[in-house]
């Protein structure tokens, strides 16, 4: 155990208790403070009880919708055997102390779906010890034994008497910390209930503080706005800027230049008094760009890619003799499948408020990566780490692009020249053409089947995986051990497949393009996801067996994955569908520690084929997706109605890209500029949704907030087939020449 006496005493002097969990390596080991620097701890999220009774806790994940600021704090009241709203929720501020399990404590960082999965076993030990020290005042008090005693209320019991947590703070932070225990399964009262949300009374009436919120309602003048213009090109360097006439438009107060630093590269900064004003001026900037990579567009993309499936692997898995059983099975199934390049496309825009003084950089921004953006703003500006304070606002979204940090790092570059606090908000357009996109990708499958006769079901002797597409991960590993790690990242759900196909082969080929990529909601899975169980639904119609049947029975070795189809079928009516005219497509995906398998029932109206319809196989019309089921075990569930609004929002997402979504490029740039060139999902177009969640066996919480993403597009698609009998191999749909 490590305790910090010093400030122990400094905050006892203060009044109250406050408490923080660290786990160096098991979680015996507590700190005090939330400013330790401890730097072989990375410290949980920290309680404090007022005096008042007022319990504080600081949440160290971002909040961007997923409903982490209630979750959370709902493990804490939990331990402490009170209401969720006797918890005040505070966003914790940039600090070691906050450092996600995950990361070993050394990023403070929400991605991943990892807020629960990271914090709920911290969360929990925070609350039991409090409860402890709690408990343990008490009984000194009274003269009685901690067994003697309970707590209900924000209060501890012992027969007539009882003292609320605030009464007991003072006298609790003198008490020694020892072991506690968090409470089992079988003892929760709120763990698994449904309070409502924490933040969602804010987000009703106005008050909630989003990045584009900051110092709105600022005195005039007292806060400059500013937007900024990228090179159109990807890799182009500024060469001149002609910004005479936007000087001359009203309330344009400069135009600065800036040359590629600190995780930005080479923009131009439009700064007025109104992000209005800055706009319309940004309209009339004239610059020369030269450099990067004129010649590419969607065709060289795709050329590029699929050139790939044939050359040499970067990276290779096998098990057993995939070509040897593919060679001997009686029927071969191969099919090339591609997805494109996706953008993340938030409702809220870039935006990032800072102010630089002599000894201090405060940022206010919806930032997903804390400790990222910290460091980079201090190598951006040259200043020591420790003066940087990120103050992080609710995301308007998130979807992996605001754990990038460049839009931040811009905001401080900017404010650097001026002593009035800056906020910068990029446009849409510059949003849509200068992202880290999800990168486009393509498969090359090969699958053998044995069957006897036409008339006997066959089984999958082989698999060979071959994927071709940029890697993420390239500007953040390299080397030898950078190659595995990158592999076996873009190689997840074949990688580790959860089928039991003994003879196995995986093979992936590194495209270098200068298109920049990042964490996309679901990352590779929602691309892998989409190649392997529309594959499968291939291999399965190849064999004679039905699709459900065929996974059900490959997944002999996967009681978890088998239990979430034979539930999703189950709640659509699988072996009823196709007496009653129903068009069905199932697909089940594992992501970020959760298992979630999906059916839906599509309706294909007959129209005319187009161009692309023959191309791709389709017979055209207009595709309608009624309703989806959806199975989601995720482990632990702490808060229900979260969970089923994450699988609604993340399916839906999901379905969007399958539909429409596309980034398209020429010249060396993107050219899809707003959200009319990239059409999201609309109110009319999302089906009806059913969702189960199925509490696993694993004591641990899985991800929600990304996993019910990938499934939906093959669902949708071996929907499509048993429709038409048609195959999309290529996304979004609507290149198929069906209407959406």
């Amino acid at each position: 155990m490590i305790l910090n006496l010093s400030r122990r005493e400094a905050l006892k002097s203060a009044g109250g208790l406050i408490l923080g969990v660290a786990f160096p390596i098991s979680p015996e080991f507590l700190h005090y403070g939330p400013e330790s620097d401890a730097s072989t701890d990375w410290l949980g999220p920290y309680v404090r009880i007022d005096p008042q009774g007022v319990i504080t806790l600081r949440v160290p994940a971002s909040e961007m919708g997923q409903g982490v600021h209630t979750a959370l704090p709902m493990i804490l009241a939990e331990e402490l055997d009170i209401p969720l709203d006797g918890v005040r929720v505070e966003m914790a501020p940039n600090s070691k102390a906050y450092g996600h399990p995950s990361q070993l404590g050394s990023q403070q960082v929400t991605v991943g779906s990892g807020s629960l999965r990271g914090w709920w076993a911290p969360m929990a030990l925070a609350g039991a010890t409090a409860r402890a020290m709690l408990v343990g005042a008490a009984a000194k008090r009274w003269g009685v034994t901690p067994e003697e005693c309970q707590t209900a209320g924000g209060a501890v019991i012992s027969g007539s008497n009882r003292a609320t947590y605030g009464e007991l703070a003072v006298e609790a932070a003198a008490m020694p910390v020892g072991k506690a225990t968090p409470k089992s399964r079988g003892d929760w009262r709120l763990i698994g209930t449904e309070p409502e949300r924490v933040d969602v009374p804010s987000k009703i009436d106005g008050s909630a503080v989003f990045g584009v919120d900051v110092m709105a309602g600022a005195p005039a003048g007292t806060v400059l706005s500013a937007t900024v213009l990228h090179s159109p090109i990807f890799g182009a360097s500024l060469v001149s800027v002609d910004d005479a006439e936007a000087r001359k438009l009203p309330g344009v107060l400069d135009v600065l230049t800036f040359k590629a630093k600190g995780r930005t590269q080479d923009f131009i900064a439009i700064v007025a008094d109104t992000f209005w004003h800055a706009r319309v001026a940004a309209a009339s900037v004239v610059a020369k760009w030269e450099g990067g990579r004129p010649d590419l567009d969607d065709a060289a993309i795709s050329k590029a890619i699929h050139a790939g499936l044939d050359a040499k692997a970067h990276y290779k898995k096998k098990e057993g003799d995939a070509a040897g059983a593919i060679a001997g099975a009686g029927t071969l199934v191969e099919a090339v499948y591609e997805v494109p390049y996706l953008h993340h496309a938030t409702m809220e825009p870039l935006c990032a408020t800072a102010r630089v003084t002599a000894d201090r950089v405060e940022i206010w921004a919806p930032s997903q990566s804390q400790t990222l953006t910290e460091g980079a703003v201090a190598d951006a500006l040259g200043v020591p780490k420790a003066s940087v304070r990120l103050h992080t606002t609710l995301l308007g979204g998130g979807l992996g692009r605001k754990s990038e940090v460049d839009f931040v790092v811009e905001a401080a570059r900017i404010a650097e020249h001026y002593d009035k606090p800056v906020k910068v908000i990029w446009t849409r357009e510059e949003d849509f053409t200068h992202g880290y996109y999800r990168p486009a990708f393509a498969a090359k499958m090969r699958a053998g089947v044995s069957r006897v006769g036409d008339t006997a079901p066959g089984t999958v002797t082989g698999l060979s995986v071959r994927l071709s597409g940029p890697n993420i991960l390239t500007r953040f590993v390299s080397d030898v051990i950078g190659n595995l790690i990158r592999g076996s990242f873009v190689g997840e759900n074949f990688h580790e497949n959860p089928y039991h196909i003994p003879d196995q082969r995986l093979e992936y080929h590194q495209v270098e393009l200068p298109i920049p990529t990042g964490f996309w909601r679901s990352v590779s899975a929602s691309h892998n996801g989409y190649f392997r169980e529309c594959f499968l639904d291939e291999i399965a119609h190849a064999a004679g067996v039905d699709p459900v049947k065929f996974r059900l029975d490959l997944l002999v070795h996967s009681p978890r994955h088998r239990a979430v189809v034979e539930r999703a079928a189950a709640m659509a009516r699988w072996d009823a569908a196709k007496a009653e005219g129903r068009h069905l497509g199932i697909a089940v995906v594992e992501s970020f520690g959760s298992i979630v398998a999906q059916v839906a029932e599509v309706r294909v109206v007959p129209g005319a084929a187009s161009t692309a319809a023959s191309t791709a196989g389709s017979t055209g019309g207009s595709l309608h997706v009624d309703k989806v089921w959806i199975a989601f075990d995720c482990g632990r569930c702490i808060h229900p109605g979260i969970i089923r609004a994450q699988a609604e929002g993340s399916m839906g997402m999901g379905l969007s890209a399958a539909f429409g979504e596309v980034m398209s490029f020429s010249g060396g740039a993107a050219i899809t500029p707003n959200f009319y060139a990239y059409p999201v999902l609309t109110l009319a177009q999302m089906p009806a949704v059913e969702v189960e969640v199925l509490e696993g066996a694993p004591d641990e919480p899985g991800g929600v907030g990304e996993p019910a993403l990938p499934p939906i597009a093959p669902a949708v698609c071996n929907a499509i087939f048993a429709a038409t009998g048609a195959r999309i191999r290529k996304l979004p749909i609507a290149l198929s020449g069906l209407g959406v």
